[in-house]
């Protein structure tokens, strides 16, 4: 084999390797870009998911909040109406003996 055949081979080697490399660093390039287009849809799907359920919970609690208003307005309605009851029945007592607490009678 002769000189130039050799360094050709070399020099073609060379280019080979050189080649290689470069596929090697754009392949590299683009698993990268597409990784992180990856992860930016999968940080885009948990927080969406995570906004869908704090909905969901939001939604939950203003309806079992308006529901436990709801039964505190009746209770204190029933209890206002006792209340009244009591009064009416009792007033003149009370009166009375609120007069004679007073007086000191």
């Amino acid at each position: 084999m002769e000189y130039n055949d050799i360094i050709n081979r070399i020099v073609e080697a060379e280019n080979t390797a050189q080649q290689m490399s470069k596929q090697a660093k754009d392949k590299r390039a683009v698993l990268e870009d597409d990784l992180k287009t990856e992860r930016e849809k999968i940080h885009t799907a948990y927080f969406e998911r995570a906004q869908r359920r704090l909905d969901v919970v939001a939604e939950q609690e203003e309806k079992l909040s308006s529901e436990t208003i709801a039964a505190l307005d009746l209770q204190l309605a029933h209890d206002l109406q006792a209340v009244d009851e009591l009064y009416e029945k009792n007033h003149v007592e009370w009166v009375d003996k609120l007069f004679s607490r007073i007086v000191g009678a």
